[in-house]
């Protein structure tokens, strides 16, 4: 029973190394060049600023993947996939404007957010922790 666990891992490891290839982004920076030249040809105030937004997100990601050395056939679908979606959603909402008072420093939560990373102090862990400890409803 060992062996055959071991072998099975040793498949798992072997189709991740063939499909962590050198990144072949021929196609995503085509996919890219032809977004970027639609988004430069519309009229982005005819769509609500999240959606613009999601689509721009979109393409970041999409030429972060196109600028990795290594990646796999599934990012780079991945991209394209996400980016797809954000222009079906951008243009189906073409013509809802919302008119907002001029708010400073809001976040908007549709965009999505990329975490800078480890960013946290023990100060950080030590007033979750009581805030935990004290059942507070806002941490729970």
């Amino acid at each position: 029973m060992k062996k055959n666990s071991t072998i099975i891992i040793l498949i798992i490891l072997l189709n991740q190394i063939i499909n962590t290839i050198e990144c072949n982004s021929t196609e995503l920076n085509r996919f890219i060049e032809e977004a970027s030249n639609y988004l430069s040809s519309v009229d982005l105030s005819d769509y609500p600023l999240s959606a613009v937004e999601n689509v721009k997100d979109a393409l970041t990601y999409a030429i972060r993947i196109s600028q990795k050395e290594y990646c796999d056939e599934t990012e780079i679908d991945k991209a394209k996939s996400n980016f797809n979606t954000a222009y079906v959603n951008m243009e189906n909402n073409k013509g809802n404007i919302f008119i907002l008072p001029k708010i400073d420093n809001i976040y908007d939560s549709n965009r999505g957010f990329y975490h800078p990373g480890g960013l946290y102090t023990q100060k950080d862990f030590d007033r979750v922790k009581k805030q935990l400890k004290e059942k507070m409803k806002k941490s729970l």
